[in-house]
């Protein structure tokens, strides 16, 4: 990949109706994140995020607004990762599901209440 080419990441911060939000995990890794992933070239930034929770944590997920946009650079890598916010039209257990997208693999899935976030990696 050329320097200055930059990787688009969409992520969705997804609430369902008691307040929690979801987080998805890769197995094998000890921190949670809001479901997301790359953009598909012409895709949509709230399309590419309801597709990203969809595979990786198997639930249906309403986009909504922006909620932040933000840098990190990965050794010589640069991304652009842009946040939603979402919410879960219904009750999402906690569950190990199979990440759906092309990189595949297992994924837990966890709904946190806000004040508990600080508690995880």
């Amino acid at each position: 990949m050329e320097s200055s080419e930059v990787e688009v990441v969409a992520r969705v911060a997804a609430v369902d109706p008691q307040g929690r939000v979801l987080l998805t995990q890769r197995a094998g890794r000890d921190y949670w994140v809001l479901p997301g992933g790359h953009v598909d070239p012409g895709e949509p930034l709230p399309a590419a995020a309801r597709r990203e929770a969809a595979e990786e944590a198997q639930v249906p997920v309403e986009v909504g607004p922006l909620l932040c946009v933000w840098e990190v650079f990965p050794g010589r890598r640069h991304m652009l990762q842009c946040a939603f916010l979402g919410r879960l039209p219904g009750d999402v257990a906690p569950a190990r599901t199979e990440d759906l997208g092309p990189t595949g693999g297992v994924r837990h899935r966890r709904l946190v209440l806000p004040e508990d976030l600080g508690a995880l990696r």
